[in-house]
């Protein structure tokens, strides 16, 4: 589902909205939900789950072309832990 897809449902379901002020709204979750993560700190989605920060440690990986060793550095990751509804929900 692209961006216009998703702000053209969000209008139909609440009807008297325009396609505008759904984008605006979205850029302004996007910016707080971005901000939050670059502070480290957990955002809740909803009824959906939520989003969090983690730490991957440095390791040391294998180029599979070569068969080399490389050195992979220590970086942040995000992760989406789904609430179990959201589990039961897509695993029937």
């Amino acid at each position: 589902m692209t961006r216009y897809d998703f702000i053209d449902k969000v209008k139909k379901k609440h009807g008297q909205i325009t396609t505008d002020t759904v984008s605006e709204v979205l850029d302004a979750v996007w910016a707080v939900i971005e901000e939050l993560l670059s502070d480290g700190k957990e955002v809740w989605l909803g009824q959906l789950g939520k989003l969090k920060t983690v730490i991957q440690s440095a390791r040391t990986g294998r180029n599979p072309k070569t068969g080399k060793s490389i050195d992979v550095p220590e970086k942040v990751a995000l992760r989406f832990v789904p609430f179990k509804h959201i589990k039961k929900l897509l695993n029937g």
